[in-house]
């Protein structure tokens, strides 16, 4: 009896130690819950869910590591005719409108919109969501975008709104930039400058959608209708460019 006692009263401490263990283990894990989800509530409202999953997954250290992208630039024409005359909140409403649906077809085609710049913004194609068809991808989005705009404008939705949208591919880094205090996830390299300038040719070329020969030369299929406008020098370059117009 003394042997069998002494058995169960080690049986129960020891018992006693794994429910303490595994308690603490289940309130550890829900707290981990619990801040992953209050960290992809307030810092997915700056950027996109799949960069605060990068972050979570290497375990809140941003590593700058380089990747082939395909970079689009989106802008809305004459914002700041359209700005004139209007209240702070009719111009928040008009953005938000407008700019709301064309980042939810970025999402949907892969894409990752990397900054809002007011009258338009920036996404990345093929970082951190890495996808073959990445320069495809920004294509059927800039082409939709259009047509669902043309759409909006025709119905009366919005105000008859007109963007211009480049798209450039390339190597760029992905990570941190700033200082210690401060730091911004950003995508960095010459083919954001590019599509950049290839964007802003629109209003020359009276155009909506322009892109450089390198995304053409990603895409294995190409059932497109493109006008080239021939080698085309942009600001900061020595060499010309090759551009293509889609729409």
């Amino acid at each position: 009896y003394l042997v069998r006692g002494g058995i169960l009263f080690v049986s129960g401490i020891v018992a006693g130690i794994v429910s303490i263990q595994i308690r603490n283990s289940v309130i550890k894990t829900f707290h981990a819950v619990e801040e992953r989800n209050e960290l992809e509530k307030s810092f997915g409202q700056q950027v996109s869910k799949e960069i605060v999953d990068e972050i979570l997954k290497n375990k809140m250290k941003i590593e700058n590591k380089t990747s082939e992208v395909c970079i689009m630039f989106l802008d809305i024409r004459d914002f700041s005719k359209y700005c004139e005359g209007k209240t702070p909140n009719e111009i928040n409403e008009y953005q938000n409108s407008t700019l709301g649906f064309m980042i939810e077809i970025v999402n949907v085609h892969g894409g990752i919109v990397n900054q809002i710049l007011g009258d338009g913004f920036m996404a990345t194609f093929g970082a951190p969501i890495q996808r073959e068809t990445y320069c495809k991808d920004a294509i059927d989005a800039s082409l939709e975008i259009i047509s669902i705009l043309k759409k909006r404008n025709e119905d009366s939705v919005n105000p008859s709104t007109n963007v211009g949208i480049g798209l450039h591919t390339g190597e760029v880094i992905t990570g941190n930039v700033g200082t210690a205090e401060r730091k911004q996830y950003s995508i960095i390299g010459n083919t954001v400058i590019m599509a950049a300038r290839i964007e802003q040719l629109n209003k020359e070329y009276n155009s909506s959608v322009l892109v450089s020969k390198e995304v053409l030369d990603k895409i294995t299929s190409n059932d497109l209708t493109t006008e080239f406008l021939g080698p085309v020098k942009v600001k900061g370059r020595t060499e010309p460019v090759e551009v293509y117009k889609l729409a």
